[in-house]
């Protein structure tokens, strides 16, 4: 009971944060709209997170964050929400996310970073029985990122599921 009320005032908290935000930003205090919305969407992640771990049901929560992160342009928030989505489930939004953070190609994200976005597109499209789309989502994450196992066996088990079993056995030989 103790926690539950403490995750309560924290829920509140962030809540508060979040009105004073949407406040500022119909007032034009200066602080711009885009940085306002990425703010927004870091509060709204911490909201759901609180939530999730009472047992509350919130999907609508953590859609409304990763909309605010896209809407941001702010690729670390945009990314951080389309995580959290996918985690929770949501593998359609997730993906709508990720391919968002990678169509505006971030210029200070690194190929590592770039090719576990990818992956994790690609993971999201196997959930979503899309094999062949998470199959090229899995090659370019090899291609930025030629010596991680885990992206080459992803791949190579995507390329088995749809019969491309010559294609995989590179890819599992390197996986190994």
């Amino acid at each position: 009971l103790e926690r539950a009320r403490d995750s309560l005032k924290s829920v509140l908290a962030e809540l508060d944060e979040i009105r004073d935000a949407v406040w500022k930003m119909g007032t034009g205090d200066g602080k711009s709209v885009d940085a306002t919305l990425a703010l927004l969407a870091r509060r709204m992640l911490i909201v759901w997170k609180t939530l999730r771990d009472m047992k509350e049901p919130c999907g609508a929560a953590l859609e409304a964050a990763g909309l605010l992160a896209s809407a941001s342009g702010d690729a670390a928030a945009t990314a951080d929400a389309a995580a959290t989505i996918m985690d929770a489930g949501l593998f359609k939004e997730a993906l709508v996310l990720f391919f968002d953070v990678l169509r505006r190609g971030d210029p200070y994200a690194s190929d590592s970073l770039n090719a576990r976005f990818w992956n994790r597109a690609g993971i999201c499209s196997g959930y979503l029985k899309r094999p062949k789309t998470a199959a090229g989502f899995y090659e370019k994450a090899t291609a930025l990122s030629p010596d991680d196992s885990i992206y080459r066996a992803n791949l190579a088990h995507t390329l088995t599921s749809i019969g491309e079993h010559k294609a995989a056995l590179p890819h599992i030989r390197r996986a190994i």
